[in-house]
């Protein structure tokens, strides 16, 4: 039943799969999503549905394990405490830019990221991080 279910994905047209997606996953979905993409998901959505998802033992587990792996190195990361003062030298003139608690402050203006204070100074996108020389370099690298 579910194989049949699979096969018949691979010749559905892209609204059929669109209004299959509907009826899965009770919202639409995305416009820009491809035929192929839309396969593959609805794919495991069937396969989701009729064997069961994942236990919540394996979801905890899961969680466990993104957060070992993902969240030690976002905390090493982190942005700097809220009350610092970055400074940064670029083209002969000094940029100061103070950490606030929910962004950042230069020049009187308040911004969200690094990033964008990097591009309003240099006119180019730049990593926050690297322009403001604040990534840490690994011990690997001596």
């Amino acid at each position: 039943m579910v194989l049949a279910k699979l096969v018949e994905l691979q010749h559905m047209d892209l609204e059929s799969l669109r209004n299959l997606w509907c009826d899965l996953y009770k919202s639409n979905a995305s416009r820009s999503s491809t035929r192929q993409y839309l396969i593959r998901r609805l794919s495991y959505r069937i396969q989701e549905l009729t064997y069961g998802g994942d236990s919540a033992e394996t979801k905890a587990r899961l969680a466990t394990k993104a957060e070992a792996l993902f969240g030690i190195r976002r905390k090493q990361r982190s942005r700097p405490a809220t009350g610092s003062i970055l400074t940064r030298e670029y083209h002969g003139v000094e940029h100061q830019v103070a950490v606030l608690e929910d962004g950042f402050e230069y020049s009187g203006c308040k911004f969200s990221s690094l990033s964008a204070i990097a591009k309003h100074i240099t006119g180019m996108s730049w990593s926050g991080v690297v322009f403001f020389n604040l990534k840490q370099r690994s011990s690997k690298l001596k």
